[in-house]
Parts: structure tokens; C-alpha cells; sequence
């Protein structure tokens, strides 16, 4: 990806909740049969990511626990499970030679889950930020 600036950061939000946020609210509406209407991601320290549903339901999926645009974000990860079981996720942003951006994703935490529940991703991350990839290319 081009590198990051404060303005494309802003771009690359609005890109990731378009195309990262709704494709996991896709997957799990197809794990529970709950369609995710939106998903609303609060840019700031203690900003809340949550989905909202067609049925008016709100469900909290994180909380954001570091927030420093355009370097980086830290929340907790707890789709359909209690805050008790949250992961932590952190996402930076580093540019690289010839005007890229490496994306990295660490999900880590996971000694409060079962394994059955690590298992679970395997992959998953890959197609969340291949779409995230595609919608920021168009962004630009």
C-alpha cells in the first residue's frame, strides 16, 4: 500500500471499516444468522467498535486500548463472547521503500481462551486485510 500520512490515515480508517469491520460481521452473521447492519468504530483511547444489527441490537466487540494515527491502534477482540475473554488485537502502520505501507496484525491474548477458540482464526485475518488492501487501493 502507499505510505500513510495524518490525511490518507484517515482514508485508510474509513477503508478498513468499510471492508475489514463489515467482513467479519459478515462471517459471524453467517456463524450466528444475525445480519450486521453497520459497524461503528470509535477513533480514540476508550472509543468502543460496535455492530450494530437490523433487529436495533448493539453488540460491543472491542474496546480501543492505544490510539496513535498514523503509527498504530491497540483494542480488545471480543465478538460474541464476554469481555472477561477478550484478546487484544494491535495494528501498525510503518511505511517501506518505494512509497508502501506494511500493515501488520498482531492478535495475541489468547491464554484466556481455549484453543478450540485460537484454532478458530486460522486464516481469518488473511481475508480481512485482503479486503482492507483492496478497498484502500481504490481510496487512494
Amino acid at each position: 500500500m502507499r505510505a500513510l500520512n495524518e490525511g490518507r490515515f484517515a482514508k485508510r480508517k474509513e477503508a478498513k471499516r468499510r471492508a475489514g469491520w463489515q467482513h467479519i460481521a459478515e462471517r459471524r452473521a453467517e456463524d450466528v444468522s444475525i445480519r450486521s447492519l453497520r459497524m461503528q468504530f470509535e477513533t480514540r483511547l476508550g472509543g468502543a467498535v460496535i455492530e450494530g444489527t437490523r433487529a436495533g441490537e448493539g453488540h460491543t466487540w472491542g474496546t480501543v486500548t492505544a490510539w496513535d494515527p498514523p503509527r498504530r491502534f491497540s483494542m480488545t477482540w471480543h465478538p460474541g463472547v464476554l469481555v472477561a475473554q477478550a484478546t487484544q488485537l494491535t495494528v501498525e502502520f510503518s511505511a517501506v521503500q518505494g512509497g508502501g505501507t506494511e500493515v501488520r496484525l498482531l492478535h495475541d491474548g489468547w491464554e484466556i481462551r481455549d484453543v478450540q477458540a485460537r484454532d478458530n482464526y486460522d486464516g481469518g485475518w488473511q481475508a480481512v486485510l485482503a479486503r482492507f488492501v483492496a478497498c484502500a487501493e481504490e481510496a487512494k
